[in-house]
């Protein structure tokens, strides 16, 4: 179109199958006057053939194909050369614009008279119909900062496809991207950020950023594994460092960032990988994270701080053990040292000038506070001398399992808890480490309850212990480079109710089953059913509804499955105590597991589809999620207090770390949201 205002920047590479939907979210943009210049880096499937398509009927649309594959730093720059309006915005064709973006964008960079304005991006999982805001603490509402050094924190929101640029700030200190890198938006981002000196933020979500996991065409960020993308990551840092090599405070936050995000993000990695192939990535990481300032270290999680510790001394071993905490789902893999539990291991050799007990300290995170049963102990499995006999070992990391503890392996149903167990023998057992006999055939197992397993039932194996401090089910985990084959799993399904159990190592090395067939116990089937018919409704059947003269209180934590290092709990019982039916609590549905069924009317359970219901419907909000933390209603409560500080909350927010603070703080939020309704 002639004199568009704004110039739209859309970039793609064999992406097919999702180009017309970003596309689509452009031409469909409330704000009309707009130019999309779609840049095709040399596409071999019919993206081309659909840009062209497009632009036949919307003479909006300009198509651009590279004549070889270059990258997206070539094709945005061959998109801002073209670019005909007074501003420029970004997009990946993966991705898709709100309906109002463009709006919301340019007019609030005219109006703030700022060199870009930034809005809330929003990260979608594909196949979840949920998504969260990218960084949320930096969105709470519109406003200018005037420049980076009065908002450090933009050091950690560095995507271009969520802003508006100005066309002439961009020529005038010519900014463009890297060629040739992956990441070449940080350093785009950080270079506008430092020769801005207005930059606007609105509060508005304008993109939305697919994240699709399982892809088989993987994007960047989503295929860390390759050790190109970890190169080019440290080629940025680098480009980043000299960037900023004037600016100390600046210069530590972004060290700050690297440490908290790429660092942990890596070691994830080299958790998943095969030891075989970390190596280079070991010498890639641990070159750069060398020359970092040791004051820098003390922003980490102590987990990573003791993985980083064993990355730079070269003790691959003992950082996957430290691993398997951070990475693994809070499993304690070590034995721990100190006079009370402080230190991760024993070690003598200090490092970047600090002793060896400054980076293996665990204090803050009191793992000797830990309720027995929340203990996540680290059990595998694994076959010894002779084909029937297996051993069973299980970190005693604290030292006080009692000698006389019994294990055993059971499969544990995700609804319902054990349906069998083999039982385990103990035998002699190294230091720290508790070792048992297991028979997993039919002869050594037996039915924990009155029923066998039926079709599509599923679960985890587990190892339950129990002792005088009380019973523990932890995942059983399989020795690294163990096959599934070598495993006797299958003689448990003799038991079982099912044609078969198939069995399944995931890449977190715990071993899942699921049942499968018709089910050939017809007694089963008459107890289920009789279950079913007598059962009471529990609150997961209940609708979804706001209780009259009651305060309604939302309890919605971080998802359980990426917290399991926490232990954390809400314990409805002392609601019970504290409130009675005066106030009705909705609790997730994972947190209501062996609750006592006879309080149902002073609480409820709901899934996680029905979150949006209940908060609709709150006067309070107890959470520590980051997207509800500023809500008005929140009240911030999370027990490790390590973590809430990351949470970046609200200055006037309530935040409380155990239940006799959080019921103090209650009747007065409860009190101040009535008066304010």
């Amino acid at each position: 179109m002639t004199n568009p205002k704004v110039s739209i920047i859309l970039i793609g590479h064999n992406d097919a199958a999702r180009v017309a939907s970003a596309l689509e979210s452009l031409t469909s943009q409330s704000f009309r006057e707009i130019e999309i210049i779609a840049i095709d880096d040399c596409s071999t499937d019919d993206s081309v053939a659909i840009l062209r398509a497009a632009a036949d009927t919307d003479p909006r649309i300009r198509v651009e194909v590279l004549a070889q594959n270059s990258g997206a730093s070539a094709a945005r720059n061959r998109g801002m050369e073209m670019a005909s309006a007074p501003f420029i915005m970004f997009c990946d064709s993966d991705d898709r614009y709100e309906l109002h973006a463009v709006l919301n964008l340019y007019s609030a960079i005219n109006s703030m008279g700022a060199d870009l304005v930034m809005g809330a991006p929003t990260r979608i999982i594909s196949g979840s119909d949920e998504g969260k805001i990218w960084h949320p603490e930096l969105y709470l509402e519109s406003r200018v900062v005037l420049g980076l050094a009065e908002e450090p924190r933009l050091l950690f929101e560095t995507t271009t496809w969520n802003k508006i640029y100005r066309a002439r700030f961009l020529h005038e200190y010519e900014i463009d991207f890297p060629l040739g890198l992956f990441y070449q938006d940080q350093l785009f981002t950080l270079k506008c950020y430092l020769a801005a000196t207005r930059i606007g933020i609105i509060p508005e979500v304008v993109y939305y950023w697919s994240v699709e996991p399982d892809a088989v065409v993987r994007s960047v960020t989503q295929s860390r594994h390759e050790f190109r993308n970890v190169s080019d990551r440290i080629v940025i840092n680098q480009l980043m460092d000299r960037e900023l090599e004037s600016d100390y405070a600046l210069g530590h936050l972004k060290n700050q960032k690297f440490l908290q995000h790429e660092l942990s993000l890596y070691l994830g990695t080299l958790f998943r990988l095969p030891e075989s192939d970390s190596a280079e990535l070991i010498d890639i990481l641990s070159q750069y994270v060398r020359d970092i300032p040791i004051e820098d270290f003390e922003c980490l999680r102590p987990g990573v701080r003791v993985a980083a510790y064993y990355l730079l001394t070269g003790d691959q071993g003992k950082m996957r053990q430290a691993l398997w905490w951070e990475k693994g789902g809070g499993f304690i893999n070590t034995n721990l040292t100190g006079s009370s539990g402080e230190l991760w291991s024993s070690e003598s050799a200090e490092l970047l000038g600090r002793p060896a007990a400054w980076w293996l300290d665990v204090s803050d995170l009191h793992l000797d506070l830990i309720p027995f049963e929340r203990r996540s102990y680290f059990s595998t499995i694994s076959q010894s001398a002779g084909a029937d006999h297996w051993v069973l070992t299980c970190v005693d990391f604290a030292g006080d399992l009692p000698r006389d503890t019994q294990a055993q392996v059971i499969l544990r149903e995700t609804r319902t808890g054990a349906l069998i167990a083999a039982t385990a023998t103990p035998v002699e057992s190294e230091s720290g480490v508790r070792c048992y006999h297991v028979n997993l055939d039919s002869g050594g197992a037996e039915l924990v309850q009155d029923r066998g397993i039926n079709p599509d039932e599923h679960g985890i194996v587990c190892v339950q212990l129990t002792c005088r401090l009380g019973v523990n089910r932890s995942d059983l985990h399989v020795v690294p480079g163990q096959e599934l084959d070598a495993l006797p799993m299958d003689r448990l399904a003799s038991l079982g109710c099912a044609d078969s159990i198939d069995f399944e190592i995931q890449a977190d090395s715990r071993i899942h089953w699921r049942a499968s067939g018709k089910n050939k116990s017809v007694m089963g089937a008459v107890r289920k059913l009789r279950r079913s018919r007598n059962a009471k409704p529990t609150p997961s059947h209940l609708p979804i509804v706001k209780v009259e003269g009651r305060p309604t209180v939302v309890f919605a934590p971080t998802d359980l499955s990426s917290t399991q290092r926490v232990p954390e709990s809400f314990d409805t019982q002392a609601w019970i105590d504290e409130f009675g039916t005066t106030a009705y609590l909705f609790i997730p549905r994972e947190e209501f597991i062996d609750r006592p069924r006879r309080s149902r009317f002073a609480y409820r359970s709901y899934s996680p589809s029905q979150r949006p219901s209940v908060l609709a419907l709150a006067d309070i909000v107890i959470t520590d999620r980051p997207e509800l933390i500023n809500d008005p209603r929140s009240i911030v409560f999370r027990r490790d207090l390590e973590t809430a500080d990351h949470l970046l909350v609200p200055i006037d927010a309530v935040v409380v770390d155990n239940q006799s603070a959080l019921h103090q703080a209650l009747p007065e939020r409860i009190q101040a949201r009535r008066a304010q309704s």
